[in-house]
């Protein structure tokens, strides 16, 4: 899929700005998960730490878990790139706002919704390096702090139906629905791994896989071309505006007097 999308991206080197950086977006996400997964499935990026459960153990019965804290680096990259093509996706283009006042409103949004991502994702972390049951505090600042991001992006959507009209609603409603399912499945899995120790590390990575495969690749692949055709309509809306400034008065005659 990374390959995929270098070519894509080659194919649309000559695109305005916008519309590259849509299309941008799933290949840099690609290309941190590829390199996550190769850590992953070389067995590297990990640590031992001793489990609070004993549902699971190794071979050897020593009480120790692999946390591969690889996928949390990972997730920490490619996360703010999904939030930011939601961001473009849900956000509200019209005629009368300013570019500026557009691309300020859309990054300070965006922020929030990246900072408590982080925090997600780093609440998770140190709760899966943590042997005792602190690491509950740890998971349940994590899903505050998810459930807050996700607050925002639904919020957006709904800004988004009552603002816009056109035949990709129901298209943006499967995205941001599939993202929100999708992520709260996450704290599912961290609890029957790294929390519980109720399912085997390769169960755990498959679980995992099939969520990041749905999360970094095949809604992201959705998002960027829903977003570039989002673009060409704003792009001939601002096209109109622009023409209908530029038109010149009408030349009066020569007994005309200025107004």
């Amino acid at each position: 899929m990374g390959l995929a999308w270098g070519a894509m991206y080659g194919v649309t080197s000559n695109a305005k700005p916008i519309r590259k950086i849509s299309y941008m977006l799933p290949f840099l996400i690609n290309v941190i998960m590829i390199v996550a997964y190769f850590t992953y499935a070389s067995n590297l990026g990990y640590t031992s730490i001793p489990v609070e459960f004993h549902h699971v153990s190794t071979s050897r019965g020593l009480g120790v878990r692999q946390i591969f804290y690889s996928k949390f680096v990972a997730w920490f990259l490619a996360w703010p790139a999904v939030i930011f093509g939601l961001s473009i996706l849900t956000d509200t283009f019209s005629s009368t706002t300013a570019l500026f006042s557009t691309k300020l409103g859309l990054f300070q949004n965006m922020f929030a919704k990246v900072l408590g991502t982080w925090v997600f994702v780093i609440g998770l972390l140190i709760g899966a390096l943590i042997k005792s049951s602190y690491k509950w505090g740890y998971f349940t600042f994590a899903v505050f702090a998810q459930l807050f991001a996700m607050g925002l992006i639904c919020y957006n959507y709904v800004d988004f139906v009552k603002n816009s009209s056109g035949s990709k609603k129901p298209f943006v409603f499967f995205v941001v629905m599939m993202h929100m399912l999708v992520w709260l499945l996450y704290p599912v899995c961290w609890g029957l791994s790294e929390g519980g120790n109720v399912i085997k590390p390769t169960s755990e990575a498959v679980f995992y896989g099939i969520l990041d495969l749905i999360n970094f690749g095949c809604l992201p692949t959705i998002t960027a071309y829903l977003n570039a055709q989002k673009y060409d309509e704003f792009a001939d809306i601002v096209e109109a505006q622009t023409a209908t400034e530029k038109i010149p008065a009408s030349p009066r005659h020569s007994g005309d007097t200025a107004a």
